[in-house]
C-alpha cells in the first residue's frame, strides 16, 4: 500500500525531471535543498538572516516564478511525507535519483541499517532528562532520524528530549541534514566542517533548538521566581516567630 511518504517522493522526482533541461536534475535538487534550508533558517535564526537571505536570492534568481512555485510545492510535499512516517526521505531521494558520487565515496546508509544501529546502540537519559547525540559524519541525517524514531517508539518525546550536534564536510549534505531534522522537529546544531581539524564554516540551528532554549530559559526564570518567593516567605515566618 502506497503511503504519503512514497507519493511525495514520486511527485518530487517527477517535478525535478519536468524542470530539467535548462539545468541538470542534480542542480535543481541542490537548489531545492538550499532554498528550503534558507527558508527554514530565516524563520528562526535572526543573527544569520542577512547571509541566508543572500544565499536564497542568489539561488532563486535564475528561475521563473512558475519554477519558484514548484520549489514551494516540493517543500510542502516533503513536509507531508515526514508527517506520514519516519525515514531518511532526502537521503533516499538523493540515492534513488543517482546523485551519489562514487568517486567521492558518497553513499548514504540505508535507513533500515540506521534503524538497526539505533536499536543496538540504545541511548541514555541524563540527569536533566535529555538524550545527547553527536554524529561527526552526519550525511543526510538518517542515523539521527532513526534515533528519534527509536525514542518515539518508547512513547518518549524526542522533540523535547533530544539534543543533537552533528557535522559533515560536504556543504550540500549539511543542508540536507538540516532540512530533514528541522521538518521532523529535532533539536540540532548542524555544522559544516572537518571533524579532524574541528574547523567549522557554517552553522545551522533547527527551529526546535530555538524552541527548547526558550522553554528552558522560561523554566529557569520561573524556578528563580519560585525560589525567591520561598526565601521571602521563609524570612517573613522567621520575623513572625521573633515577634512572639
Amino acid at each position: 500500500m502506497s503511503t504519503q511518504y512514497d507519493k511525495s517522493q514520486r511527485k518530487i522526482k517527477k517535478i525535478i525531471k519536468e524542470m530539467s533541461g535548462k539545468y541538470r536534475q542534480y542542480q535543481i535538487f541542490r537548489d531545492f535543498i538550499v532554498l528550503s534550508a534558507c527558508t527554514i533558517s530565516n524563520s528562526v535564526d535572526k543573527q544569520q538572516w542577512q547571509a541566508r537571505e543572500k544565499m536564497y536570492m542568489d539561488t532563486i534568481k535564475k528561475y521563473t516564478k512558475e519554477e519558484a512555485d514548484k520549489f514551494a510545492k516540493m517543500l510542502a510535499l516533503m513536509t507531508l511525507a515526514y508527517e506520514s512516517k519516519f525515514g531518511d526521505f532526502i537521503g533516499e531521494l538523493y540515492m534513488t535519483m543517482e546523485f551519489g558520487n562514487d568517486d567521492a565515496g558518497q553513499f548514504f546508509t540505508p535507513y533500515h541499517v540506521s534503524q538497526l544501529m539505533a536499536e543496538l546502540n540504545g541511548y541514555n537519559v541524563n540527569g536533566q532528562g535529555t538524550i545527547t547525540l553527536n554524529d561527526p559524519a552526519c550525511g543526510s541525517g538518517g542515523l539521527i532520524v532513526a534515533y528519534a524514531e527509536a525514542i518515539h517508539r518508547q512513547e518518549l518525546n524526542y522533540q523535547t528530549m533530544m539534543r543533537v550536534t552533528c557535522n559533515d564536510i560536504d556543504f550540500d549534505v549539511v543542508k540536507m541534514c538540516y532540512v530533514q531534522l528541522s521538518l521532523l522537529g529535532i533539536d540540532a546544531v548542524v555544522m559544516q566542517g572537518d571533524t579532524m581539524t574541528q574547523k567549522m564554516n557554517e552553522v545551522w540551528l533547527t527551529p526546535m533548538h530555538f524552541i527548547n532554549r526558550k522553554r528552558e530559559q522560561q523554566e529557569e526564570r520561573t524556578t528563580k521566581m519560585v525560589n525567591a518567593m520561598r526565601e521571602l516567605l521563609g524570612e517573613q515566618k522567621e520575623e513572625q516567630l521573633t515577634l512572639f
